[in-house]
């Protein structure tokens, strides 16, 4: 058997809500406890880490599959409590560039931009 990764598992047990989480075989986080525990370690002794990790996690409860990524990145830095955001992209992108930030700033965001 190949090595499995999360991208190619297709199991995703690990993500079911309210079932038993019974991972594939080959999945890391069985077949290398070790990696979970020391991420673990992370995010107890990291205050931000554990802040950016649970407002990532509020976002995704709530407007997973409702939301679109402009919205979620729009309440994830509300959660996060950021006031200013920067906006890097190239010159190929600078139309949707321009859209985002009139959409930030129309979010009370500061924005930043450039290309």
């Amino acid at each position: 058997m190949s090595k499995l990764d999360c991208a190619t598992c297709g199991v995703n047990s690990c993500y079911t809500v309210g079932e038993a989480n019974q991972p594939h075989t080959a999945c890391p986080m069985t077949t290398s406890p070790e990696v979970l525990q020391e991420a673990s370690k992370h995010y107890d002794q990291n205050d931000s880490t554990r802040k950016m990790a649970h407002a990532a996690a509020l976002v995704e409860a709530r407007g997973y599959m409702r939301w679109t990524r402009v919205e979620e990145t729009v309440e994830f830095a509300r959660l996060m409590g950021f006031k200013k955001l920067g906006i890097a992209c190239c010159v190929g992108l600078r139309r949707e560039g321009a859209i985002m930030e009139n959409i930030l700033k129309e979010n009370q965001f500061e924005v930043v931009y450039v290309n």
